[in-house]
């Protein structure tokens, strides 16, 4: 986070992008701020960093297991993430929903901020289809 003159603190906007100046967008919005570095740590694959190679998750090399060890993968790995890069705020829970018929998978993270504001981010949507190797959509 950064600061203003004023002393008040803001972001860069996720999803990158420009405001109607063409100045970079930011945002001031605690629960946009928090909800970003949420997605960033669980979102990235520990390695992935060169300069914090510790930062992030195992989740991708949990994809190869079976579905209830995925899931509870999943859910260690966001508490681990919380617990190192994440203190000021607190995991309420980890929904994981699996759609066998369509092969999607979808992680819900309920956390509260330092305020206490209950926060609900949808982290990723992974599409398992058949022998192929699964792989993240957007929507």
């Amino acid at each position: 986070m950064i600061k203003d003159f004023k002393g008040r603190e803001y972001a860069i906007s996720l999803p990158f992008s420009f405001d109607s100046y063409g100045n970079i967008a930011k945002t001031s919005n605690q629960s946009e701020i928090w909800t970003a570095k949420v997605k960033s740590a669980v979102g990235t694959a520990i390695g992935e960093r060169v300069m914090r190679a510790g930062y992030g998750t195992r989740i991708p090399e949990l994809f190869f297991d079976t579905q209830d060890a995925l899931s509870a993968g999943i859910e260690k790995e966001v508490q681990s993430v919380f617990d190192s890069y994440l203190p000021l705020l607190t995991l309420n829970k980890v929904d994981i929903y699996y759609d066998e018929l369509l092969g999607e998978m979808e992680a819900t993270i309920r956390f509260s901020l330092p305020n206490q504001e209950v926060v609900d981010t949808s982290v990723s949507l992974v599409i398992i289809n058949k022998n192929n190797p699964p792989y993240e959509e957007n929507r």
